[in-house]
């Protein structure tokens, strides 16, 4: 399945049981920002054969809280508060679709951040807004960003 990513992407190491079910996600630095991407597969499609909103608000989601981990140089789990999607054109399977944030505000408990996610030919599919709880203590468990994108 590597062999059919764009160049410069690889494989992301992200924890989650859900995205090992969902995925594969991969991954590249671009100018210092985090790029998550995946190939369209049939499974991620609707009954109307296009990327099915849910798959597409996980790849919001992952795009966002990696990001942030990726950005702010950190590990932690990272808590979504409020993620808003505005869906703006279909993906089909075999499309590749890739996301990328900017942080637009960092307080000092949240995030503020917005997200948007394109096809490979340029098409802006999907933008988002989301808001993350950044953790106060030290996460005994946290992992290290370089582990998961390297």
């Amino acid at each position: 399945m590597t062999e059919d990513v764009p160049a410069g992407f690889r494989p992301a190491r992200l924890p989650a049981p859900f995205i090992e079910g969902n995925g594969p996600m991969f991954w590249r630095d671009e100018g210092g920002y985090l790029i998550l991407g995946i190939r369209v597969e049939p499974r991620h499609t609707n009954a109307g054969g296009t990327l099915h909103g849910g798959m597409l608000m996980t790849l919001v989601d992952m795009q966002l809280n990696s990001s942030l981990n990726y950005q702010l140089d950190t590990g932690l789990f990272i808590p979504t508060v409020s993620i808003n999607v505005d869906f703006l054109a279909p993906a089909v399977a075999g499309d590749w679709v890739q996301g990328r944030t900017e942080v637009l505000k960092r307080g000092g408990s949240t995030v503020f951040t917005d997200c948007r996610i394109i096809k490979q030919d340029g098409t802006l599919i999907a933008r988002a807004a989301g808001i993350f709880k950044l953790p106060r203590n030290g996460d005994p468990n946290a992992l290290d960003p370089k582990e998961l994108f390297q």
